[in-house]
């Protein structure tokens, strides 16, 4: 994606057999061989139908809820650029993380926002952390959801931990 360019979903979905596979590895090449998307005004090329398995509504809602969180147009609006790494987000088999630089801060201090940590994912409470510098200590803080909170609510209160961090 480009930088302030709006994520457009891939069409590929939870793949349950060896050709699924390779129909979405198939996909993924060819948009890796088309470069122009990356560059220019003209958007992803036809993708057709979904490769595999829709989500189930329960995980459809927690992906949804993980996009909000980690949206880097809501993030920036918030004061927080992606900062340069190799992968953003980075996602590992414990961890789905996103590095940030907060806008006009010139001490270099990276911030992330991250979910997992535990071999099963058994929950996807969003933590905010600032990395230590040589001033200050490594700070993080886990933001769970309130009873009867919205999902605006809660992205909001997250973001603003994340926020938070930044008051010296």
């Amino acid at each position: 994606m480009r930088t302030g360019s709006t994520p457009i979903p891939l069409g590929i979905g939870l793949l349950e057999s060896e050709e699924e596979l390779d129909a979405a590895r198939e996909r993924l090449a060819v948009l890796d061989r088309r470069s122009a998307w990356r560059s220019e005004n003209s958007g992803l090329p036809d993708l057709g139908e979904l490769i595999g398995t829709a989500a189930s509504p329960e995980v459809e809602g927690a992906r949804l809820l993980l996009w909000a969180i980690f949206n880097p147009l809501l993030l920036r609006d918030r004061g927080f650029d992606l900062a340069p790494a190799r992968r953003q987000p980075a996602l590992s088999s414990t961890t789905l993380s996103l590095r940030l630089q907060r806008r006009g801060d010139d001490s270099g201090t990276l911030y992330r926002i991250w979910v997992g940590g535990d071999r099963d994912w058994s929950n996807l409470i969003p933590r905010v952390t600032r990395e230590a510098s040589t001033d200050r200590a490594e700070e993080t803080y886990a933001v769970a959801p309130r009873k009867s909170q919205s999902t605006a609510d809660f992205v909001w209160e997250v973001h603003r931990a994340l926020r938070s961090l930044t008051i010296v």
